[in-house]
């Protein structure tokens, strides 16, 4: 199971572009940091695009989520941060397989969201 949350990082966040991003965002009047990765760059973009900075923020949040999670469980981390990640995921969902399809179930509703709001403007 630990590799469907690595795949599904490399998919959703490492897949992003970030020069369209960072384009996207001068465009619609942002200067962004040239620091700024993709999920940043994504959240400025919402923001200049008349969302608020706390929608912004949780329409995002899924995808901090997935990214977070490949760092604890990839061992960028202490263990037992990672022990924790995975009680608690088993706690709280009952299986991994549920706790994955959970995070894919959000990242979807963010992704339409964002696709929505891109293809406005």
């Amino acid at each position: 199971m630990l590799d469907a949350y690595l795949n599904f990082d490399q998919l959703l966040v490492e897949g992003l572009q970030e020069k369209w991003l960072r384009k996207k965002a001068k465009s619609l009047g942002c200067k962004p940091d040239a620091r700024l990765r993709a999920l940043k760059l994504l959240e400025t973009i919402l923001v200049a695009i008349d969302f608020e900075e706390d929608h912004a923020r949780e329409i995002m949040s899924p995808f901090h989520v997935v990214h977070n999670l490949r760092s604890i469980l990839k061992g960028h981390t202490s263990g037992t941060e990672a022990e924790n990640e995975r009680k608690n995921a088993l706690k709280e969902y009952g299986s991994f397989r549920k706790h994955f399809e959970k995070i894919c179930s959000d990242c979807d509703e963010s992704l339409e969201i964002i696709a929505e709001a891109l293809k406005e403007k």
